[in-house]
């Protein structure tokens, strides 16, 4: 529900047939009422956070391209996370060590 939240907003939806699991998904977007999807966002990503504490070590899916060769990877930072973590900070690689700009 926070991440249909954090997409779509408020639910606007009618309610789904009384039997199914869609009618439960609904509730649950239903009952989030007008949480900003600013404010769901947040809330999905600590539930991320809180249940798979390091998600981000997890084997791509493919469901997305992968990144060039010729596309440089951001370094990581001190803390193990890579810049985009750290919300967009800018990171020089010097020699293997992260600096953060």
């Amino acid at each position: 529900a926070l991440q249909r939240q954090a997409e779509d907003g408020q639910c606007t939806a009618g309610s789904p047939s009384y039997w199914g699991s869609e009618r439960a998904k609904w509730k649950a977007w239903r009952e989030l009422g007008s949480m900003s999807q600013i404010e769901a966002m947040v809330h999905y990503a600590r539930a991320v956070e809180e249940l798979a504490p390091r998600w981000w070590e997890y084997p791509p899916l493919g469901f997305a391209l992968p990144a060039a060769a010729d596309t440089p990877m951001p370094a990581p930072l001190p803390n193990g996370r890579d810049a985009a973590a750290a919300g967009g900070a800018a990171v020089a690689a010097e020699e293997g060590s992260a600096v953060v700009a």
